[in-house]
């Protein structure tokens, strides 16, 4: 356990939290996930599985090995922040490669029953959830409010083993799959986590020409006392191509990504670059803009 707690850490630290760079937010996620690991999820004992609000159903989870839980709470807009069509993506990730099933236990507390059943038709979703009008499970439980950690895995006991959204965070995905394949402890090293510092959060490629293929390079500096390991980048369009350093950075070292933007279009352009790594502030980002002629 004491492994997974680690790795809980390490991807809590990988959250999307844009904000982290401040030293307060870091500690406040460290503090959030030292509080719910180990900590048992609380379920009513009368929860009502229905399919889209409305036809009941039997869905047996209580006694599985593992089990992926999702409150969602009545806050902002409720399509926005359920993310329907890519948990279908998780569920159907899970279910392809655990021996076992893993029920996902989706839960909802939204303003009006109506707002579940408009989404969950919009989105085509026929999983199992419970429309939650009373809040009782959040009552039960006080999850976080923020909806980062709002997901999490729990064992047959009903113990958090991770906690983080796996929609929002392909790497909290990977985590949850780890440990549901019993890898979480052959991992065979602990990962921990330094402290990062990009040169810049926005790079400006000014005016450029369609077909003209333009690079930046912006340092990454491990500012902490670990060695710092790049684990992914997500573009958000096909356009944009990072080269980034696959040899750890060491403590007080710069390695340097290669920014590379093709533009397919002319007109002005906004693109975003995450870069995952062990890094207390990770995910970190940067901007890119520019006007393409």
């Amino acid at each position: 356990m004491r492994l997974l707690k680690y790795l809980c850490l390490f991807t809590m630290g990988m959250a999307f939290f844009t904000s982290c760079h401040k030293s307060g937010e870091k500690g406040d996620i460290t503090r959030l996930v030292s509080e719910w690991m180990d900590k048992e999820v609380l379920f009513p004992d009368n929860m009502v599985f229905t399919i889209q609000g409305k036809d009941t159903v039997d869905f047996a989870y209580r006694d599985a090995d593992y089990k992926i839980v999702y409150y969602v709470d009545s806050a902002g807009c409720l399509s926005c922040k359920l993310q329907l069509e890519n948990w279908k993506k998780v569920i159907q990730r899970i279910d392809s490669v655990a021996e076992e099933s893993v029920p996902f236990v989706f839960v909802f507390n939204a303003k009006t029953l109506r707002d579940i059943i408009l989404v969950t038709r919009k989105e085509g979703f026929t999983h199992p959830i419970v429309a939650d009008m009373g809040d009782k499970f959040n009552r039960m439980n006080h999850f976080p409010t923020n909806i980062n950690f709002q997901s999490m895995l729990v064992d047959k006991n009903n113990k958090v083993l991770a906690i983080g959204n796996p929609v929002l965070n392909p790497k909290v995905l990977d985590l949850y799959q780890s440990i549901i394949l019993g890898q979480g402890e052959d991992q065979g090293h602990i990962t921990t986590l330094t402290d990062a510092e990009l040169e810049t959060e926005r790079v400006d490629f000014g005016t450029l020409a369609i077909g003209n293929p333009q690079q930046r390079m912006v340092w990454l500096k491990n500012t902490g006392s670990k060695p710092l390991m790049v684990q992914d980048v997500v573009v958000s369009c096909g356009c944009t191509k990072v080269d980034y350093p696959e040899k750890p950075i060491m403590p007080n070292e710069t390695g340097y990504l290669t920014i590379s933007y093709d533009a397919d279009k002319v007109g002005n352009f906004h693109k975003t670059i995450t870069l995952y790594c062990n890094a207390v502030n990770s995910p970190l980002q940067i901007e890119l803009k520019g006007n393409v002629i």
